[in-house]
């Protein structure tokens, strides 16, 4: 039986959280005195449009292409809420996401918890990928969700996968397959889920008790919205160049990179 890797994560994200130093706002996991913290549900929902994301479901791209998603992971690093001012409070930790979770289609969402000091928040940011300092640490003395057995780990060329999105594309001689492997430092995606001006100062509260919950929609049809060219859709059935990269071809990984900077938005 397959072990969930989100399960093991959020205890693992727990432990890490658990030994912040930051003074000003101590964390303390087991509820101990001097937690002033309340825990928050960081929801990341998988969509295809306006259309909820299944594994091996197939959906119509923008460019006309049937498509079906086998494989989709990616880490999550560097969530910061964002507090009232603007200023951001990180909360450490590097997490390993897998849409292809059971317990995804079953809730209909993938969930990592966070704990922050109560209080009214612009919103919050994230990357998609892994900080540059642990990009390059020897893979041999570090432990999931990172190391060489996370099937995230490029061996042939050290660093880690930050984004893997892998599938199969209708075509005219049969079901073609496509790939996206998005990596190295300077393709880590910084993703911010703030109002930083206006307003609208306050977009999310953390109470002391019940329910925190902020919800991230991941839209992957923004994946095929934009091709080679910049300027049309994808066209997977027809052009061999849109399917497949690692580290190269470095048009079409620039290309997937941007289209993912569009894929993440504040959800209900």
């Amino acid at each position: 039986m397959r072990t969930s890797i989100i399960s093991l994560l959020l205890l693992t994200f727990a432990l890490i959280a658990g030994c912040s130093d930051n003074d000003s706002n101590p964390i303390d996991p087991h509820g101990h005195s001097g937690d002033t913290t309340a825990t928050i549900a960081l929801r990341f929902v998988p969509k295809f449009g306006e259309q909820r994301l299944l594994l091996d479901k197939k959906y119509l791209n923008a460019g006309g292409d049937s498509v079906q998603f086998t494989a989709i992971r990616f880490y999550l690093s560097e969530v910061a809420l964002i507090d009232s001012l603007g200023a951001s409070i990180p909360a450490t930790g590097i997490m390993l996401i897998d849409l292809g979770d059971p317990a995804v289609a079953e809730h209909g969402y993938a969930e990592v918890k966070l704990r922050g000091a109560p209080g009214t928040y612009r919103g919050l940011s994230f990357s998609i990928g892994v900080p540059t300092a642990d990009n390059h640490k020897d893979a041999a003395t570090q432990s999931l969700p990172l190391g060489p057995n996370s099937g995230m780990y490029w061996g042939w060329n050290p660093g880690y996968i930050f984004h893997m999105i892998e599938g199969k594309a209708d075509s005219a001689s049969g079901s073609v397959n496509f790939g996206y492997h998005i990596g190295e430092d300077n393709h880590k995606v910084t993703v911010m889920l703030a109002t930083l001006t206006g307003p609208a100062a306050t977009t999310f509260t953390v109470n002391a008790t019940g329910e925190n919950i902020f919800t991230v929609d991941a839209d992957y049809s923004k994946l095929f919205a934009v091709g080679l060219d910049g300027v049309t859709p994808m066209k997977l059935s027809t052009n061999a160049a849109e399917r497949v990269h690692h580290m190269s071809p470095k048009n079409l990984v620039d290309r997937t990179t941007a289209n993912t900077r569009t894929m993440f938005s504040r959800g209900n």
